[in-house]
Order: structure tokens, then sequence, then C-alpha cells
């Protein structure tokens, strides 16, 4: 091919875009004076970010010196048609002592993107997740905490994909 370099080059670009509104809210519950259950819930608005929009774009494309390089200065855009995700989330914390607490918790969060648009290269699926933590307290002006978490997304196969390839047309006559 005539492309000999995938070297491409953009001092400056803006991407516009707008961030979901997001609303969080829980309920704690204290059945002892040791324990605490909580229960959250969170919805992210995804769904008004359909498409990244990238400006001012002025980017070299290194090509081979038969045709010489290619500039592209139109605005790009990259869909996303995100959809609003939400989570539940439940944990709880037992003061096993004075000096040690300790802590598990489990959600659910679904996906922003709308599973006939996801891809390899956006890959966001519906989540379970599992955490474990605990506090060390020493004395009531310190405390030492620790904790790990994992999620979990499993596999996909997506058979109705509605993405689309997207391209650059390149002038390669320099008439503009």
């Amino acid at each position: 091919g005539f492309v000999e370099s995938e070297t491409s080059r953009d001092e400056y670009v803006t991407v516009e875009a707008t961030l979901p509104m997001i609303i969080r809210t829980g309920f704690l519950y204290r059945p002892t004076e040791k324990l605490e259950i909580e229960l959250s819930g969170v919805y992210e608005g995804w769904s008004v970010l359909q498409a990244l929009n990238v400006r001012d774009v002025n980017m070299t494309i290194e090509m081979s010196d038969l045709i010489g390089d290619a500039e592209i200065t139109d605005d790009i855009t990259l869909p996303t048609n995100f959809q609003d995700s939400y989570s539940i989330r439940l944990g709880w914390d037992l003061d096993l002592s004075k000096k040690w607490t300790i802590r598990q918790g489990v959600l659910f969060e679904s996906t922003g993107v709308n599973p006939e648009y996801m891809s390899p290269s956006l890959v966001d699926r519906d989540k379970y997740g599992l955490g474990f933590g605990g506090s060390w307290n020493p004395n009531p002006r310190w405390s030492f905490d620790a904790g790990i978490f994992g999620a979990f997304m499993g596999t996909w196969n997506n058979t109705n994909s509605k993405n689309r390839q997207l391209a650059v047309t390149v002038d390669f006559s320099g008439e503009g």
C-alpha cells in the first residue's frame, strides 16, 4: 500500500463531551451499636453523550513519498450511543472491638454502552462486584484501612451489532 507509517500528529485538538447527571441515594440501618447495613443506588444519565466531537483538528498523517502526507482539518464525530445506567449496592460494617472493624459489600452496575454498539474497543457490560475490607484503630487518633474489590463482567457475544467502520476521506489532489 501507499501508507508507509501509522504516525499522525496534531499539536492541539478540542474534545467536546457532555458529562452525565449523576444521582446518588442511600439508606443506612444500625440494628445494633456495632453493626451498620447500607443500601444505596446510583443513576448515571449517560444517554446525554451520544457522540464525542473532536474540533480544531489539524492532523498530518505521514504517507509515502509517492503521494505525500495527508492533512485532516475537518471536525470528527465519534459516535458513542451511550444509554443511562444504574447501580445497586449493599454493604455492611461490623465493629469486632474498639480496634478492629470488618466490612463487606456487593454491587450490581448496569452498562452505559448500548449492547448493539458494544465493540472490542468499547467494552462495558453489566457488572457484579464483591469487596472485603477492614480497619485497625490502634488509638482514637489513628486508623488504618485496607480493602480489596473485584468486578466481574463475564464474556459476551454481539450478534446484532449496529457498529459501523469509521473512515476519514483524504483528498490527495491538494485542491482541498
